[in-house]
């Protein structure tokens, strides 16, 4: 048998801003399989590690129980002045090309077209090493030789990995994003697809 992903972009969408707009971002559904919430509590708690953290910046929508559920938190923790819900957007893949790092929560994922669509644009992911995000990242390493996005299983994990890529230049992560690229060009292009 031989597993035939879908095709996300073209190769020409392929790019690298080295000029970030020092944000981490989400994107996705509103909603508990996303880990909306627990992405809140560790952002929380790397707030308090950390003396000039980076918002967040949550791209997405969901019913208005869950949204009210995630400001409530939100509020609970005390860093509303430090996440920006952006609601629903049409801009994404400009987000993503101007985020420090995207954060790929979800708790259960079947393929995660977010974590390829931010490598195509040469944003740093740093994902939850579960089903379908740990498919790509370990396809990416068999492929690659070496790890192509940051993973973690804890919150603590997290936690040093938001600490870690707010201390460090993008140059830092450089040779892992180009990994990444060359991971979704060859595995999940529209023309590798195609063929």
């Amino acid at each position: 048998s031989l597993v035939i992903y879908d095709g996300v972009l073209l190769e020409k969408y392929i790019t690298f801003n080295y000029v970030k707009s020092s944000y981490f971002l989400f994107a996705g559904r509103l909603e508990p399989a996303k880990g909306v919430l627990p992405l809140i509590e560790a952002y929380a708690e790397y707030c308090t590690q950390h003396t000039n953290p980076l918002p967040l910046y949550i791209a997405g929508s969901g019913t208005e129980s869950y949204t009210q559920l995630i400001k409530h938190k939100i509020q609970e923790y005390d860093i509303e002045n430090k996440i920006k819900l952006l609601g629903m957007r049409n801009d994404i893949l400009n987000l993503y090309k101007d985020a420090t790092a995207l954060i790929v929560s979800s708790l259960s994922e079947g393929f995660g077209f977010i974590t390829a669509e931010a490598m195509f644009f040469g944003c740093l992911v740093i994902g939850n090493n579960i089903a379908g995000t740990k498919e790509q990242f370990d396809n990416g390493k068999e492929l690659m030789g070496d790890e192509i996005a940051l993973r973690y299983t804890t919150k603590e994990q997290l936690v040093q990995h938001l600490i870690d890529v707010s201390k460090n230049p993008i140059e830092h992560y450089e040779p892992m994003i180009i990994r990444s690229q060359e991971t979704v060009k060859k595995l999940y292009s529209t023309e590798q697809h195609i063929q």
